[in-house]
């Protein structure tokens, strides 16, 4: 998907959105995601790198030193409670939709909706990546 390309209607699916009150547990979610991740595919700093999951194409996971801290998995993107508020989501999102079709209809939290709305801002000149 090519998000510079896209409205933000068209990215963001605004006519077939569904918002839930539930955000994806981390902790919850992790231990069967872990497993899957697979290369290096960007450092974002000395901190934090992106690697690639072995699962659906476009799917990311973020590693702090290492350590499996977050993931994009389908409409799923978490981030452990200790490393949320750094604008880690904006390069995630941007990573993996690069691989991914243009949706049709997206199912998001509170925070996942703020999240895609600045990755397609961010992505569109719009706001300045964190």
């Amino acid at each position: 998907m090519e998000i510079t390309k896209m409205s933000f209607d068209e990215f963001m699916c605004t006519g077939n959105q569904t918002i839930t009150a539930t955000p994806v547990a981390f902790e919850i979610s992790a231990p069967s995601i872990e497993e899957y991740i697979r290369n290096e595919i960007k450092k974002l700093n000395k901190q934090y790198t992106l690697n690639e999951l072995d699962t659906d194409l476009g799917d990311v996971a973020l590693l702090s030193n290492g350590e499996f801290v977050g993931f994009y998995t389908g409409e799923a993107l978490a981030i452990r409670s200790d490393h949320r508020g750094k604008g880690l989501s904006t390069p995630m999102i941007l990573e993996a939709i690069v691989a991914r079709p243009c949706p049709t209809k997206r199912t998001l939290s509170c925070s996942g909706k703020k999240a895609l709305e600045k990755a397609w801002r961010v992505a569109n000149g719009q706001a300045v990546s964190p």
